[in-house]
């Protein structure tokens, strides 16, 4: 019986360069970037492929992502 990230992730499409770029509003350049830092990715019948589950937590471990908005509409001060 699978989890359900299990599940998910069998669901989850693979996105291409150009779609991770789209989905965080970022340029192909930063992208490779956080590639040669480590930043999960497969190559899958030669093109390199991500799976936003998987990258969301990397670059958020890293320090290039930060969640501001506390979940309920409302907004958590920085901190020091």
């Amino acid at each position: 019986m699978l989890d359900a990230r299990e599940e998910f992730v069998k669901l989850e499409p693979w996105l291409d360069k150009a779609g991770l770029c789209a989905y965080l509003a970022c340029s192909e350049k930063w992208i490779e970037l956080r590639m040669t830092e480590g930043m999960p990715h497969a190559r899958i019948a030669g093109r390199i492929k991500f799976r936003v589950s998987e990258v969301e937590p990397w670059l958020e471990a890293r320090g290039h992502l930060e969640r501001i908005g506390d979940g309920r509409g409302g907004f958590r001060r920085p901190g020091p």
